[in-house]
């Protein structure tokens, strides 16, 4: 949503780096996204199930580290690491594909990436937070 708003806000276009990366992908595992006139979309379409999925499993496994773990201090730091590995964990495949050179960004456009990846992370954080403050609470009590 920070991206869009970004976009919204400044009238940037949207990045072609995800619709690149899966007609990559989708080129590497043999599926043929061309029809009719329907390439473009089924290529945007990959694209965005390849960001909520990364999104999805990101805040899967931020779960799974963070659940075991005692309760510390606050959710700012953890979510802040959470967006910069949300962030390293779409630029490095990117990077390595030879889609993207992060040496090549300029300071607008670490911006653009960096923004809302920390406020993933944040989100995440605080919303996991949130979520299991209560549980952490009983399950200390217990202890």
């Amino acid at each position: 949503m920070v991206t869009y708003l970004d976009m919204l806000l400044r009238g940037r276009a949207a990045s072609d780096l995800p619709e690149r990366a899966a007609e990559q992908m989708a080129r590497r595992l043999g599926i043929d996204l061309a029809g009719p006139g329907r390439a473009a979309h089924r290529r945007h379409a990959l694209a965005t199930v390849m960001g909520y999925s990364s999104g999805l499993a990101l805040g899967g496994l931020y779960g799974v580290v963070t659940a075991r773990r005692r309760e510390t201090g606050g959710w700012v730091r953890p979510g802040m690491v959470a967006g910069l590995a949300a962030m390293a964990g779409t630029a490095l495949p990117s990077t390595v594909a030879g889609l993207t050179d992060p040496r090549c960004w300029g300071l607008v456009g670490w911006l653009e990436d960096l923004v809302p990846h920390l406020a993933y992370g944040l989100v995440t954080a605080g919303t996991h937070r949130a979520l299991f403050a209560n549980d952490r609470r009983r399950v200390q009590t217990l202890a």
